[in-house]
């Protein structure tokens, strides 16, 4: 019922509208429970007023990323249920989930005093307002108080040994650390904490030590670690190993500006006044790490804990940042704008923090907004490409390709030597051209990308497909879309191109079996369907071929498509 009741609420167009969706939903809800009745214009069970109207009403508005909403429409269900306990813990939880943890504070000394078995967070939040204000051994007898098992089987080992390096009490909280990581899946957790506490105790070696056992745990180093080694390194001043760092990153992920700062204030022999690391930046980056290993299973927990370790660390930037980035995901998109403004200000992440804010003007519709921030950005720094090939690729989102291709051309005349990373400059530029009835330019780029990057599945799907639209390089152009297929099975708009060119080259029966998992994998793309509808009436499925151009058609495809498809449910297709 209730996914019904929120298909039906996201047709209003305000939170108010809502309410009175829900309030209409009551009165039938009133109709068809026993016991249950409405008077004056409150819903009653056994006599006491339940004001389900607003519950519902703040349920939905917490479904679809509305919080304010939400404690709003809880906070009137408290009225008549001042002590529900529910309510309440709801209230909290999404204060938390805002980042006003300050504000959840006398709710979490109200749930910890009943007798629920939920009260971890509370509990916590509590304890880290006790670190805040210095007072660690009393939140020590919170911290005992909380499960011992879960995320907080690691979050209290490191807080509590945090608390102890507070106390001088090095050698105890190392030791604590160092009997868990006896277990090897621990080491990457718990070593690089040991190391930041070895470096408090001014045990250099130690710290060396741990660090260098942490790192050895991954295959390929996460940002978090990057930054954490990085940072460690260069108060060290062992600032070559932390531009290998930076740079092994970069590597990896050529479109992350994260580690460009520093990559630039190293090469300058600029080193950067850190700040002293503390317990509680410690417990922070405790929070804050464990925060990253639950992000793909639970987003919103895990937005909880970063705004914990935001709220032990206010002044912590780069958990800011994925802050924004968690929130981005969950299409909070306002709020995350906000924060990447902030952390805007903060030179390290800067330059990242304002690619994000034009991205985040895009996904809000606000194009003059992402075009003034990304031109502003290629104004500033003239030997630098990525701001331009975003605003290119944000440009052939809209279908603005004329747009596109000016800017893709300007960022090629910033290179001074073509890498293997400038594919994505060749590539856009080559799809919007393509799109302008351009191809002799386009295939020209399309190649140049395809030398500088040879198994890019973009760049072979696109080449292959539009090869094989011209019914040209047929062989060849197959044989690059299966190598695409390989390395992305998943990618519907590929698997339609493998499938259209088994139809082309006269697979008929490989094609159907192509295009019908492409439509699987994306059953509301035009193409893809209207392509199945040939297919079928090629192996002689003629009322199967009229339904998929017909479901094409009802996906909204391009006015040169309609054409298309309407001549063809009228006529069908030419004999071959």
């Amino acid at each position: 019922m209730y996914r019904t009741f929120s298909r039906c609420v996201k047709k209003c167009k305000s939170v108010w509208s809502t309410r009175l969706l829900v309030y209409a939903i009551v009165v039938t809800l009133t109709a068809l429970i026993p016991g249950v009745y409405a008077a004056g214009g409150k819903v009653f069970s056994k006599g006491r007023p339940m004001n389900l109207g607003d519950y519902l009403a703040g349920r939905h508005a917490q479904f679809i990323n509305a919080p304010d909403a939400a404690v709003r429409f809880y906070r009137s269900n408290l009225l008549s249920n001042p002590n529900n306990f529910n309510i309440q813990n709801q209230i909290f939880t999404i204060l938390v989930f805002q980042g006003k943890v300050k504000e959840s504070l006398t709710l979490a000394e109200k749930l910890i005093k009943s007798e629920k078995n939920n009260i971890s967070l509370p509990l916590l939040v509590l304890a880290l307002r006790d670190i805040r204000g210095g007072n660690y051994a009393k939140a020590a007898k919170k911290l005992d108080l909380l499960p011992t098992n879960g995320i907080h089987s690691f979050s209290v080992p490191m807080i509590k040994a945090w608390s102890l390096a507070a106390k001088q009490n090095f050698g105890e909280a190392l030791g604590n650390l160092e009997q868990r990581m006896k277990n090897p899946g621990f080491i990457a957790l718990y070593a690089p904490h040991a190391g930041l506490i070895a470096e408090v105790a001014g045990k250099s070696e130690i710290s060396k030590k741990h660090f260098k056992d942490a790192l050895k745990q991954y295959r390929r180093i996460s940002a978090n670690m990057t930054r954490l080694a990085g940072e460690f390194y260069e108060r060290n001043n062992m600032s070559l190993k932390a531009k290998a760092l930076y740079l092994n990153y970069s590597k990896f992920n050529t479109n992350s500006s994260l580690f460009n700062h520093a990559l630039e204030r190293l090469a300058a022999n600029n080193p950067k006044k850190f700040r002293k690391v503390s317990s509680q930046t410690g417990i922070a980056e405790a929070l804050f790490g464990l925060s990253r290993s639950i992000q793909r299973q639970d987003p919103y927990q895990a937005i909880i804990w970063i705004q914990l370790a935001i709220f032990v660390n206010p002044e912590f930037s780069f958990a800011k940042l994925r802050l924004a980035d968690a929130l981005s995901g969950e299409n909070i998109l306002q709020s995350a704008l906000d924060i990447y403004k902030l952390v805007s200000r903060d030179p390290e992440y800067s330059w990242a923090s304002r690619l994000r804010v034009a991205k985040t003007y895009n996904f809000l519709n606000n194009l003059d907004g992402a075009a003034e921030v990304l031109n502003a950005m290629a104004r500033e720094d003239k030997n630098r490409i990525d701001a331009l090939v975003n605003l290119g690729n944000i440009y052939r989102g809209h279908q603005r390709h004329r747009d596109a291709v000016n800017v893709f051309e300007k960022a090629k005349k910033r290179v001074k030597r073509w890498e293997k990373r400038h594919w994505q400059i060749l590539y856009g530029n080559a799809a919007s051209r393509e799109r302008l009835k351009e191809w002799p330019a386009a295939e020209t780029d399309f190649l140049k990308a395809l030398k500088l990057n040879p198994n890019e599945p973009k760049i072979l799907n696109y080449l292959g497909y539009s090869w094989i639209e011209q019914r040209k390089n047929l062989k060849r152009a197959h044989k690059m879309i299966k190598n695409a297929v390989k390395q992305r099975p998943q990618a519907p708009y590929i698997v339609d191109s493998l499938g259209w060119a088994q139809y082309q080259l006269g697979d008929i029966k490989g094609a159907v079996k192509n295009l019908e998992r492409a439509v699987l994998l994306d059953p509301a793309d035009p193409t893809i369907n209207d392509h199945l509808g040939d297919a079928y009436w090629r192996v002689g499925r003629k009322l199967e071929a009229q339904y998929q151009w017909r479901r094409s058609l009802s996906l909204d495809p391009g006015k040169d498509l309609i054409l298309v498809i309407e001549k063809k449910i009228k006529y069908g297709l030419p004999k071959i």
